[in-house]
């Protein structure tokens, strides 16, 4: 037997198997790793595909829906106006509706209205469609004539279409019948054109020119210069000339005349004037009341800390300054008599002075009298030389303190509790004091002593009372009691000094016809009539003719609205007669105002 051969591979054929066997091993991984094709769709993934994401096809059937819907409205339009054209034919793009519209380029799909070319220049001043812009044919393009940039744009408002013929609601917005298709920028001016036909634009938000704003501003309450105003109507709101202007004018309500009409008894013709707080009212009850001396300036306080200044024009009466005082319920305030500056105080310690020329607020603090401080000012009057300041003190003390430095100068002491005191109007110094008892006291402020003392016939409870002035001068004096009854005197006897030391006087006249406690006790400036209040009860307000003291009968009529008076005030000249203006505040903070003529 035969024996095999032995196969010997040397080196280099081992690595080419080896490599080959590598090389195979590699392909098949490869092939191994390849990612599988993803399943055909079927037809519910399409269809939701088609809901979600929308096709091509859908888009187009839709716009052509679209335009048939725009083409019969059109022809609805043109059969109403008689307006003729082509059937389902676009004039402005020649396109017609029926057409397939896979042959339409894009930009012939929509396109951008800027309105009617031709049109003339309208009146930005006349017309409210040109609120947003003019636009104006000319230079064989759109001129947009400048206005107010507005505070912001939207881009996006320009490539934005609306269709005013889609929904009824929008066709209110078209101008002529055949509007339709608009850009956004005139849908928003159109929107705005309607809105504001429904709400015009108010007087106060339209610009003024230069001589509307010097008239608005112009402060002349003279008969000549109303008379010129009737024919002009009121279109700005009520506003006044700085405070310190108004000081610095010569002009103001008062008339002085050099002769004085009498009144008549019986009859008093007098008109209602608006509210002097009618633009600026109180917050609470108007307690004190003070007209300016010369220039037409209502002062008017209360608790609610104000001091507010009004320009009494008998139209508007527009409100000049305030001051508010936090830790002061003001229960007095008067102009002084030199009329720069404002005296007011509470019931507190110190009182304050306003100059009105400056702005300043000066706190008299630290008030004392016979080397003792003064509790409480919330009672006071200013002499009408203005040198002097009488506070109501405690018990039966009135002290004068100079109204310049403030220092105290004299305190006149009379029996029991004072209620109530008031200064002569003539040039003599000095006061009549009046206390609960129903006594009153003469005191002269040159002998710092008390020269004459009588009796309030009748008098029972004393709470208030008041002095003539004008023509009569010091003659006549009010005195009212807590029961309502107002006791007039003729004060010539006090004055001669022929009344002996406590004897009572005979009234000219006893005023009954007030029933509760007196409140306000006023002469007019001329002395020809007494206003006599009471605020414990609803339209409780007299006028009193004086010398003849009887009461007019037809006013305050049962719809006068006077409400619960809290304070009574007389403006100084005016009515020819110088009755001028009465005030009267009450408890809800209104200042009512009526004038009085001859």
């Amino acid at each position: 037997m035969g024996k095999k051969k032995a196969t010997n591979k040397g080196p280099s054929q081992a690595l080419i198997d080896a490599a080959k066997a590598l090389s195979f091993t590699t392909d098949a991984a490869q092939k191994n790793s390849l990612p599988k094709p993803p399943p055909s769709k079927d037809k519910e993934e399409l269809e939701l595909e088609r809901l979600v994401f929308g096709d091509f096809s859908g888009f187009q059937e839709a716009l052509r829906e679209g335009l048939d819907q725009d083409d019969e409205e059109e022809e609805r339009e043109r059969a109403y106006t008689g307006i003729e054209g082509g059937e389902g034919e676009d004039e402005e793009s020649g396109i017609k509706g029926n057409e397939d519209l896979d042959a339409v380029h894009d930009d012939e799909l929509f396109f951008f209205d800027t309105g009617v070319p031709g049109i003339d220049e309208r009146d930005a001043e006349g017309d409210l469609d040109l609120l947003s812009g003019m636009v104006k044919a000319g230079g064989g393009g759109v001129e947009v004539e400048e206005g107010p940039k507005p505070a912001w744009e939207d881009s996006d408002d320009e490539r934005v279409i609306v269709s005013l013929m889609s929904q009824s609601r929008l066709r209110k917005y078209r101008e002529t019948f055949t509007d339709d298709v608009v850009s956004g920028t005139d849908y928003i001016r159109r929107l705005r054109t309607q809105y504001e036909r429904v709400y015009p634009v108010p007087t106060w938000a339209q610009p003024q020119s230069q001589e509307q704003e010097s008239k608005r501003r112009r402060v002349d309450s003279s008969d000549s210069d109303i008379s010129d105003d009737e024919g002009e109507e009121e279109t700005t709101t009520p506003s006044a000339a700085p405070l310190s202007d108004l000081l610095q004018s010569t002009s103001g309500y008062i008339t002085r005349s050099t002769t004085t009409t009498k009144l008549k008894p019986g009859h008093l013709d007098i008109t209602r004037l608006p509210d002097a707080n009618l633009h600026s009212p109180a917050q609470s009850a108007a307690t004190s009341l003070s007209f300016h001396p010369t220039h037409p300036i209502l002062l008017t306080s209360g608790f609610d800390h104000t001091l507010r200044l009004y320009h009494i024009d008998a139209k508007t009466n527009p409100p000049l300054s305030s001051l508010y005082i936090p830790s002061v319920p003001i229960s007095t305030s008067a102009f002084h008599p030199d009329a720069r500056r404002v005296f007011f105080s509470g019931r507190r310690p110190y009182y304050h002075i306003w100059d009105l020329e400056t702005g300043s607020c000066e706190r008299i603090a630290r008030v004392f009298a016979y080397w003792e401080r003064v509790k409480s000012i919330e009672y006071f009057k200013l002499s009408p030389c203005g040198s002097y300041l009488a506070i109501l003190g405690a018990g039966g003390q009135i002290h004068i303190l100079s109204a310049s430095t403030a220092q105290w100068i004299a305190t006149a002491h009379v029996d029991g509790q004072a209620v109530d005191f008031a200064w002569y109007n003539t040039g003599a110094s000095g006061l009549t004091i009046a206390n609960k008892a129903g006594e009153l006291f003469e005191y002269d402020l040159t002998a710092r002593a008390i020269s004459a003392r009588w009796l309030d016939e009748g008098g029972v409870h004393t709470s208030k009372i008041t002095l003539s002035s004008g023509a009569s001068g010091d003659r006549f004096i009010a005195v009212g009691s807590n029961s309502g009854v107002v006791n007039i005197y003729d004060r010539t006897p006090i004055m001669n000094s022929t009344v002996e030391l406590g004897k009572t006087l005979k009234p000219i006249k006893a005023l009954g016809h007030l029933v509760t406690r007196i409140g306000s006790l006023e002469f007019s400036p001329d002395g020809q009539v007494l206003a006599m209040a009471s605020r414990a009860k609803k339209d409780a307000l007299r006028l009193v003719h004086i010398p003849t003291c009887t009461v007019f009968s037809n006013w305050p009529t049962s719809a006068t609205p006077l409400g619960r008076v809290e304070a009574v005030a007389w403006a100084k000249g005016g009515g020819g007669g110088g009755r001028g203006m009465l005030s009267v505040g009450n408890e809800a903070g209104k200042v009512r105002l009526w004038e009085i003529r001859p």
